[in-house]
């Protein structure tokens, strides 16, 4: 039952209409989170925390109900024309944005690289010191398995480190965690996004999303996880050129122009294969953990991990990891470098066989080429041209099967061409089969 409001509860507070104004402004609306949205048709009021718009005739609509709650008299000439006038008068009180974005920051607005001022969707997180400071051993326990090798391990602590240190500061690799299923690989995407407040990890999306139509997932989050998502052929290339850019233009529904929007997203990629991306030689952009087995069986594993995922769930967990990689020093750990395992070798060994059996179904059937031909051929089987570092290897593949490359003449074509074609073992080349010049005449003079 409601208690009946005392005299000095039931007083009315007169107010002329400006201070009523800034008081309704701060009270009802900046302080609930709101603000003033420019859309390319309109402003709204705006409530970044839940994505959510209203118009602007609620600030007219809500200040009687508002004014009575809070026993607010106002003493104007016209009480009507000030009602009327509501929205002109708050608008000048509360902040004023172009839209959201997403830095690290515990400022509800900001002004981005570009001087566009934006809400700020981030959520500050900062729980209380834990009472225990010392290393939550489940934590040591897990860092040790999914890193068994303790100079890969120090670079991961330090990297994970980071984003609770630096969290403005994005770094241009990433990490992909490899080995058999139910050995915890993306147990440590729990343990940041604990850490983090539950919150600014995507661990769901695929690597289709990261490229979709409106998809802005590169600058909306702290870390990015794919898990054991298959990533189509051309994805290391893709994600080269989004991790080692500060900022990109996004296509945003229901804006009709592209916006820029500054990324502080880190990747950590998880899979139970061996090569969870196709690499060239020249990558050099991921730590790649030694792939991991059971630390001693997976029944040990079940047990450890059942006891893992109980302590996450405690209360304490989430200032404890924070305090954790808080109080960590970077000593090794660079944004702009990592170092190179034996475990990246190995995948790029397995991307170049890919490659080696790429040119051997070309060269099948012992035809004569052009390098465009092979190039085209290339790009349609792993998803992209070869950069110039690849061509000495291409070279090399080629040499093996018994090709060599002459400028050769070409039936139907003016000049002279390089031709990849077989080695003859004499002083004079092989002459060209004519079905192979067809399709070479075809390649270089298509109409």
């Amino acid at each position: 039952m409601t208690q009946p409001l005392t005299p000095v509860q039931n007083k009315k507070i007169d107010l002329n209409p400006a201070a009523a104004v800034e008081r309704y402004a701060h009270e009802h609306w900046t302080a609930r989170g709101y603000c003033i949205e420019y859309t390319s048709t309109k402003s709204v009021l705006f409530h970044p925390a839940s994505n959510k718009t209203i118009s602007t005739d609620a600030i007219q609509d809500d200040f009687t109900r508002w004014a009575a709650v809070n026993h607010i008299n106002v003493v104007a000439d016209n009480y009507g024309a000030f009602l009327a006038s509501l929205v002109a008068r708050v608008r000048p009180y509360m902040k004023k944005v172009y839209g959201c974005g997403f830095r690290p920051i515990t400022d509800r607005f900001y002004t981005d690289s570009n001087g566009v001022p934006l809400a700020n969707t981030f959520i500050p997180f900062d729980p209380p010191v834990p009472v225990d400071k010392a290393p939550p051993p489940m934590l040591v326990s897990l860092l040790e398995r999914i890193a068994p090798v303790e100079e890969e391990r120090q670079q991961l602590i330090e990297w994970t480190a980071a984003i609770f240190q630096q969290p403005e500061k994005r770094p241009i690799w990433g990490i992909i965690a490899t080995g058999n299923s139910k050995c915890g690989k993306s147990s440590l995407v729990s343990v940041i996004k604990t850490g983090l407040g539950g919150n600014h990890v995507n661990d769901s999306v695929t690597y289709t999303g990261l490229w979709a139509q409106f998809s802005t997932v590169w600058a909306d989050y702290s870390l990015i996880a794919l898990e054991d998502t298959v990533a189509p052929r051309d994805a290391d290339t893709k994600m080269k050129q989004a991790m080692s850019s500060k900022s990109q233009m996004f296509s945003i529904k229901g804006e009709q122009k592209q916006v820029k929007r500054d990324m502080y997203s880190r990747v950590i990629i998880t899979s139970n294969d061996r090569r969870p991306l196709r690499l060239d030689p020249t990558a050099r952009r991921w730590l790649a953990l030694q792939f991991i087995d059971h630390f001693i069986s997976e029944a040990e594993s079940i047990d450890f991990f059942d006891k893992f995922y109980a302590w996450l769930a405690t209360p304490e967990a989430a200032a404890q990891i924070r305090y954790y990689f808080l109080n960590v020093n970077l000593e090794v750990y660079n944004p702009n470098l990592c170092m190179r395992t034996a475990t990246l070798d190995e995948m790029i060994g397995l991307s170049a066989s890919v490659l080696q059996g790429a040119i051997k179904d070309f060269v099948s059937d012992g035809k004569a080429f052009l390098d465009g031909q092979l190039h085209a051929h290339l790009k349609t089987e792993m998803g992209e041209l070869p950069r110039r570092e690849m061509l000495d290897i291409i070279k090399g593949h080629l040499v093996n099967e018994g090709y060599e490359r002459t400028r050769r003449g070409i039936n139907g074509v003016e000049k002279r061409e390089w031709v990849w074609s077989k080695r003859s073992g004499g002083k004079r080349g092989v002459s060209l089969r004519p079905e192979d010049e067809a399709i070479m005449v075809e390649f270089l003079v298509p109409y």
